[in-house]
């Protein structure tokens, strides 16, 4: 199997979603993935590792941007427990 790794796209939004949700072992339904695209997604800080065309995992850059904790973010991963 070869990972190709490379930035998520702008028209990759909601494969990501549902990958990162299948990581979790909950898939989403259509609703849930409509809430999470009101939740803003920094494609610029993500990062996501392809099987042909199928995202199977992420990696993204979480930035706090409030008050004195602006320069604190976390790195969060997740992989798709199908691999």
């Amino acid at each position: 199997m070869t990972i190709e790794i490379r930035f998520v796209g702008e028209d990759e939004h909601e494969p990501l979603i549902r990958s990162v949700s299948q990581g979790f072992g909950t898939p989403m339904d259509d609703e849930d993935i409509l809430a999470a695209f009101k939740r803003p997604l920094n494609i610029g800080r993500s990062v996501a590792g392809y099987d042909g065309g199928d995202i199977v995992g992420e990696a993204s850059l979480v930035h706090n941007e409030a008050g004195w904790t602006n320069h604190i973010g976390e790195i969060r991963v997740t992989v798709n427990s199908q691999i």
